[in-house]
């Protein structure tokens, strides 16, 4: 993130003696501007945290609690005389 702490200090420093009011004055309207981006940029980062923690909910909430009825099961292999018996079956269904 910005340091708008380092950036506000620098932006006092050319504020001295020898600044006239009208710049002095606009180095503040400066300031400002910068404090309400500051502000913008925090509420963001905020809002930001609050929508990724309601993405991780979302995601963890609907995940299974329990394997699907399907993977209880345990696979079924079948041999190669098997295969060649379904592929003999589903070539004479053509």
């Amino acid at each position: 993130m910005m340091d708008f702490t380092k950036i506000e200090n620098l932006l006092k420093g050319f504020i001295t003696e020898k600044t006239t009011p009208e710049d002095a004055e606009k180095i503040a309207e400066i300031n400002a501007e910068l404090g309400k981006i500051k502000t913008e940029t925090t509420d963001f980062a905020v809002k930001h945290e609050e929508l990724r923690q309601k993405y991780v909910n979302a995601v963890m909430n609907s995940t299974f609690k329990e394997a699907p009825e399907e993977a209880k099961e345990e696979p079924k292999f079948k041999s190669l005389d098997e295969i060649a018996a379904d592929y003999e079956k589903q070539q004479k269904g053509k």
